[in-house]
């Protein structure tokens, strides 16, 4: 097996920091080497890349998705509040046939691929589907299993073991695995603590959407409001809701809080940050679904200053504004860092780069070698063209649009930069 070096202009770490004229050496699908090219690097032996006046950076990571929703992107109208576009999406979901899923979910892949993605965090909420689907593209797939649990007539506690069969033989598959109870207000407390119970001995991530919505607030606060309502028509029982706000409300019943990701998190008290900064719990943002449904400004500074992790994501397409002119949007994590850029520009761009590479590593054991380029990390890597090169590479990278030069995933070239030299 040939080592390769990948010489590039700049290269930035996923760490904030940043080498000028360096170079990285694979061996395998590890990194070997990082540093600043000299005449003196051994090439011999070693098939060598240059990319010329472009920025090599780790492959990003999108922290949260829903790859199975791509195909929806455009079909529905937030105006009439966050619970209305829940019953909307519910409803299509059940029209949708195997096919159509399977469809979308390799769209949403390539969109990835093209724009950077090495690795994403999905929410699978048709897993019989996935063993297949991940044969068909070289993208990193982490699926959390989604279970929900309003109109079901399945015990939780059979649903539970349910859900620890998949994942064990999944884990016996030599896949990472992850759970994802949808929400508190798409499960019960009964059902919240019987799928912790259920996996409290497997080495589990879990992924949970909480406080997405002013809707959601109301209800698990107040006991009252659109989705509240809408919830009690639909055979919810609704007596776990009143005096919690929904951090409080998963905090009393969901046992794994300190190995699950938070996602959105756009309604939270201070009180609720200090408990997830007490158990290290990372939140997710997903920048343009956050600006599709106008949702109050995102806790940023109040999050960073506490301790917690801020990783980005994109959701689906289901909760993205179609471009002005009618072009219809991507899955783009550039897109959303720059989205997320507009909104807080008083960021440090190299802060918002990181958000969308090195974050998780920095959190969770199985995702240490990823997002980052540093001897022993996995060798994902993305070249694109240099936008703005009298500019931090940090911030030039938030200029970038459309699909990148090049993209390598354990070792191996999925798009090829040039011919070797």
């Amino acid at each position: 097996m040939r080592e390769i070096i990948i010489r590039a202009r700049r290269i930035v770490l996923g760490t904030g920091a940043k080498i000028e004229n360096g170079y990285i050496a694979i061996f395998g699908s590890r990194i070997k080497e990082v540093g600043t090219w000299r005449r003196n690097v051994p090439t011999s032996r070693r098939k060598t890349f240059d990319v010329g006046h472009s920025i090599l950076l780790p492959g990003l990571i999108n922290a949260h998705s829903h790859l199975c929703f791509t195909g929806m992107v455009g079909m529905f109208d937030p105006s009439k509040g966050f619970h209305s576009w829940v019953k909307t999406i519910t409803c299509e979901k059940n029209k949708w046939t195997p096919d159509k899923f399977l469809r979308s979910w390799v769209t949403g892949c390539q969109m990835l691929l093209e724009s950077g993605v090495t690795t994403t965090l999905d929410v699978v909420s048709v897993p019989e589907l996935f063993p297949d689907i991940i044969e068909v593209t070289p993208l990193r797939v982490i699926p959390f299993l989604e279970v929900t649990g309003i109109k079901s007539r399945i015990d939780p506690d059979q649903t539970a073991t349910q859900v620890r069969q998949t994942i064990l033989k999944w884990q016996s598959e030599g896949k990472l695995v992850g759970v994802s109870p949808h929400s508190p207000y798409a499960t019960t407390p009964r059902l919240l603590r019987s799928l912790a119970n259920a996996i409290a001995d497997l080495e589990v991530p879990a992924m949970i959407h909480v406080a997405e919505s002013q809707a959601e607030f109301e209800m698990f606060l107040h006991a009252d409001g659109p989705m509240y309502q809408w919830l009690a028509r639909n055979e919810r029982d609704m007596s776990d809701c009143g005096g919690v706000t929904p951090v409080q409300h998963l905090t009393k019943h969901w046992t794994k809080l300190q190995h699950t990701i938070l996602i959105h998190a756009n309604y939270v008290t201070d009180s609720d940050i200090q408990t997830l900064a007490a158990n290290y719990v990372p939140v997710v943002h997903c920048p343009r679904s956050h600006k599709y449904f106008n949702h109050r400004p995102f806790q940023w500074h109040k999050f960073t200053k506490a301790g917690i992790p801020v990783c980005l994501g994109t959701d689906s397409l289901a909760s993205v504004t179609p471009k002005t002119g009618g072009a219809t949007p991507k899955l783009d994590m550039f897109e959303e860092m720059r989205t997320f850029a507009d909104a807080h520009p008083e960021v440090p761009p190299k802060q918002i780069v990181t958000m969308a590479t090195g974050t998780l590593c920095k959190v969770f054991k199985w995702a240490k070698r990823l997002g980052t380029i540093t001897q022993g990390a996995i060798a994902d890597l993305v070249v694109v063209p240099d936008h703005v090169p009298t500019a931090d590479p940090h911030e030039s990278l938030l200029y970038h649009t459309g699909r990148v030069t090049a993209v390598m995933i354990n070792g191996q070239w999925v798009f090829h930069p040039n011919e070797p030299i």
